[in-house]
């Protein structure tokens, strides 16, 4: 009896969930670990009753003819939908000049992380397991997953990691082929306010404000995006070069001088709202790609895909995850 090639694939943002899908229907036996409590990677969204924030990835588009059709009947069952918001440009002062859009931003319904939930449907995904060490069985070539503490899983005969790439650098053998390519990428952290009040302030008739010359770099009404409660929530992301001066410092400090910032462009107080927390995206941005679409050692049967491989879009993360697959079913067959 010949049983199906089992491979474990480390995270469960949308490119492990895209790699899981494919090789599942070409008769792989894919395994999804992921130390989160639930799937979506940076596509997270947080609750903070009444409040939701996406407070990661805020939109997607696509360019490519292979996305295109990957997201239309996800949009056909209402997963995802356009987003057509009132976009300004801000400059540091709170002076804004309106912008446009020049291509279609989608979003998934009713919140960020519904995309990979709808993903997830039909995988096996195991989380709350947070994989700290791959090792291989001298004997068989097997591979085996080791949290800090015990053995997660083994008897893969491939093992691939979604994590972003310090991370998989840092879980994969020194001697792993594809780690020069690996460490050669480049990601810069990002911080999160996730503010959430009774009223939008009169001040903010935009719905998304893209911000120059200012620690803050992004701010967005969560509530403008379709599908979602009305209770006024507001996401502002961080400039990614001031985070990343700041993302081993003081935590309270930065969420000051974040909060300092926000005031100078809106008004809004801290006093002002309901509900306010901050988040610490440590990989939030592609900086420097790796430069190939994925990376991979066919004869050790390990490998990597991930947004950080092209170009830091949620688009690359699939483009990655599918070229890998397509990779690995070649490899396989071979």
């Amino acid at each position: 009896m010949e049983f199906p090639t089992q491979i474990a694939i480390i995270g469960a943002g949308l490119s492990g969930l895209v790699l899981a899908e494919k090789l599942q229907k070409a008769g792989f036996e894919a395994s999804v670990f992921d130390k989160a409590r639930g799937v979506g990677g940076r596509m997270a969204t947080r609750y903070a009753d009444p409040y939701y924030f996406d407070h990661g990835a805020q939109f997607l588009t696509a360019r490519s003819d292979a996305f295109k059709q990957f997201l239309q009947p996800l949009v056909e069952q209402n997963v995802l939908a356009a987003w057509e918001p009132n976009v300004v440009t801000m400059q540091a002062d709170g002076t804004t000049a309106e912008t446009q859009w020049e291509e279609p931003h989608y979003v998934a319904t009713p919140h960020m992380n519904m995309l990979c939930k709808r993903l997830m449907s039909g995988l096996a995904v195991e989380l709350r397991a947070e994989v700290s060490k791959v090792t291989r069985d001298e004997e068989d070539g097997t591979w085996q997953l080791w949290s800090a503490e015990e053995l997660i899983a083994d008897e893969f005969d491939w093992v691939i990691s979604t994590a972003p790439a310090p991370q998989t650098a840092a879980l994969f053998p020194e001697d792993f082929a594809g780690q020069t390519l690996v460490q050669s990428a480049a990601l810069q952290g990002c911080f999160t306010l996730m503010l959430g009040m009774h009223a939008k302030p009169t001040l903010c008739a935009w719905d998304v404000a893209q911000v120059q010359d200012s620690p803050v770099a992004w701010m967005a009404w969560n509530d403008s995006k379709p599908g979602r409660d009305d209770s006024p929530s507001l996401v502002v992301h961080s400039a990614n070069d001031w985070a990343e001066a700041r993302l081993d410092s003081d935590q309270k400090a930065a969420e000051d001088e974040l909060w300092q910032a926000v005031t100078q462009l809106t008004g809004i107080q801290p006093s002002d709202v309901q509900h306010n927390a901050m988040h610490r995206w440590r990989y939030a941005k592609v900086a420097k790609p790796a430069g190939a679409p994925f990376v991979l050692d066919t004869k050790a049967q390990i490998g990597a895909c991930g947004d950080w491989c092209i170009d830091g879009k949620v688009e690359a993360a699939f483009e990655s995850a599918s070229a890998l697959a397509d990779a690995i079913i070649q490899a396989a067959g071979e």
